[in-house]
């Protein structure tokens, strides 16, 4: 047994690799081929499923603004605004004219009267003609008005002193 050659040449080595490197590329190469074009086609089926999902989504919307557009939508919406318009008025707490007349009156110093009073419910402002015997007790009066924190604002219109001594001074309280 010592006569047998267990090698070989270099020349088949060489023919043996080479087509088995061109073996194992062409099934590489037709193996992505075929995955190209599997995915090319995949991905076709999927985008015309998802075309149509598409369009039954749009015919949906379609369908829901109709619905929208009824009256019975409008009327909701109509109630819906006058709600708000209630809820609002009611927050705005009125002030009556006697609840008004009793801050006045509070509100008075010792030497001052009330020549007239008026209020006015539209603009919410209230005008008083104060009278006292001087400047001094009328700029008390002004005063106390101010301090009342349900007036917002107290403007005096005019202060005049009379023949017969008698100081009159027109306010105007905003409220």
């Amino acid at each position: 047994m010592s006569s047998i050659n267990l090698s070989q040449s270099n020349l088949e080595r060489s023919r043996q690799e080479s087509g088995t490197i061109f073996d194992k590329s062409l099934v590489i190469s037709l193996s992505l081929i075929v995955l190209s074009f599997g995915s090319l086609f995949g991905l076709n089926a999927y985008n015309s499923v998802l075309e149509k999902n598409v369009v039954a989504a749009n015919d949906t919307i379609t369908t829901h603004l109709k619905e929208l557009e009824s009256d019975s939508v409008n009327r909701v919406v109509d109630f819906q605004e006058r709600l708000t318009n209630i809820d609002a008025k009611l927050a705005v707490k009125d002030i009556s004219s006697q609840d008004m007349f009793a801050l006045v009156e509070k509100s008075m110093v010792s030497g001052a009267s009330l020549g007239s009073y008026v209020y006015n419910t539209e603009a919410k402002t209230l005008t008083v003609k104060i009278v006292a015997s001087d400047f001094k007790i009328v700029a008390q009066q002004i005063m106390n008005f101010k301090s009342v924190s349900a007036f917002t604002s107290v403007i005096v219109s005019d202060a005049l002193k009379g023949n017969d001594g008698v100081v009159t001074s027109n306010v105007i309280i905003s409220l």
